[in-house]
C-alpha cells in the first residue's frame, strides 16, 4: 500500500514562519515532483535567498554559480528541491530539481527540471538544524 503522506524537510532558519507561505511552498514542491512523474515520499526544500541582508528568509532564488557567488538564473525564479520517491526512500539516491515559477511574487509552477539521480545515503532526519512535517497527499488535490 502506498503511503498517503509526504514528508517535507526544511532548514530551520529557512522554514516559512507563516502557514500561507508554508502551504504555497509545499504545494509547489509536490506539484513539481508530480509534473516530473515522481511519486514523492520525501522532499527536502532548499530555498536559496534573494535577499543578501537575510531579512526575508523565504524568497525565490538566484542561482549560485561554480565560484560560489550568486548570479541571476537565466531561466528565472525557482526553488531547489531534493526528492526521494517512495521507491528511493530506503535506497541510496535522490533527485535534485528546480521548480520554476512565474515570479518572486507569483509562485505558480511553470515547469520543473530534474537532474539525474545522485547518491544520497543521508538520513535527512539526522541533519542538525533540519525539521520536518508530514502533509497528507489529498491536501494537494
Amino acid at each position: 500500500m502506498a503511503k498517503k503522506k509526504v514528508e517535507f524537510f526544511f532548514y530551520d532558519e529557512q522554514k516559512p514562519r507563516d502557514e500561507e507561505t508554508l502551504r504555497a511552498i509545499t504545494h509547489l514542491a509536490y506539484h513539481a515532483a508530480s509534473s516530473l512523474k515522481i511519486c514523492p515520499r520525501a522532499i527536502f526544500v532548499s530555498i536559496v535567498l534573494t535577499s543578501f541582508d537575510f531579512l526575508d528568509l523565504v524568497c525565490i532564488a538566484p542561482q549560485e554559480n561554480e565560484t560560489g557567488f550568486f548570479v541571476k538564473d537565466p531561466a528565472g525564479s525557482h526553488i531547489t528541491l531534493n526528492i526521494k520517491s517512495r521507491h528511493a526512500w530506503h535506497g541510496k539516491y535522490s533527485f535534485t530539481t528546480h521548480a520554476y515559477v512565474v515570479s518572486d511574487q507569483d509562485w505558480t509552477l511553470i515547469w520543473a527540471t530534474i537532474a539525474r539521480q545522485k547518491p544520497d545515503q543521508t538520513d535527512w532526519q539526522d541533519i542538525p538544524g533540519v525539521s520536518s512535517m508530514l502533509v497528507k497527499k489529498d491536501e494537494f488535490q
